[in-house]
């Protein structure tokens, strides 16, 4: 299994483990894009650099994005499970 199979193959039984629904999948620039119901957030991440980013509407602040880089198979199930998971990692776009 080759790196990007085996990142792709993570991306997919993580987001299913946490309860992640898919909305958008671009193969050219292997971007998976992600709904958590639960926290109204949407979830990009780019499989072949492994970068995530998160858009969230925080109420009463209207919507707020991060991008984090350079995470780990670790950082991207906890972001999964709490899109508002600190990696230190991240800015603001």
């Amino acid at each position: 299994m080759t790196d990007l199979s085996f990142k792709r193959a993570q991306i997919k039984i993580e987001a299913k483990n946490a309860g992640l629904k898919l909305v958008f999948y671009n193969q050219e620039k292997e971007l998976y894009q992600f709904y958590n119901e639960k926290e109204n957030c949407f979830i990009d991440i780019w499989a072949r650099s492994f970068k995530i980013a998160t858009c969230m509407n925080r109420k009463p602040f209207g919507y707020s994005s991060l991008l984090r880089e350079k995470v780990g198979i670790l950082d991207m199930k906890n972001i999964f499970q709490n899109p508002r998971f600190h990696t230190d990692k991240g800015r603001r776009l």
